[in-house]
């Protein structure tokens, strides 16, 4: 995963809402923030809020493409712990993205591990 950061060709996506992803929340996994040059497509913005139901194709390769998807060579999401970044990979798996992967430890792996590198929205 670290190899991944400084590749270009590889997407980072963390899953989770946007007060995680940007330290103003009060949950974290080790330390507040992100991985360092990730992008947010939190896994609740794919769904249809009354159905439940992802939304329709149109519509999740948009919020894809907002964040770079489009260029991308390999996909990772992550999240708190691998379920949330599951719905991430799965929603690319539907929009037809075949080098998409899922770092199952997480921010529960990476936000202890106090040599990863990690940055919130005051920092960039």
């Amino acid at each position: 995963m670290i190899n991944s950061l400084e590749n270009g060709d590889v997407r980072i996506i963390n899953a989770l809402p946007s007060e995680i992803y940007n330290g103003s929340s009060k949950i974290v996994f080790g330390r507040k923030g992100r991985i360092r040059g990730s992008v947010n497509v939190p896994f609740v913005s794919l769904h249809d809020s009354n159905t439940g139901s992802y939304l329709p194709v149109d519509q999740l390769r948009k919020i894809f493409n907002e964040v770079g998807i489009a260029n991308a060579k390999k996909t990772i999401t992550y999240c708190g712990g691998g379920i949330a970044a599951s719905n991430d990979a799965f929603a690319l798996a539907l929009l037809g993205y075949e080098n998409v992967s899922v770092y199952d430890g997480s921010m529960l792996e990476w936000g202890n591990d106090v040599s990863l590198p990690m940055e919130m929205d005051g920092d960039i």
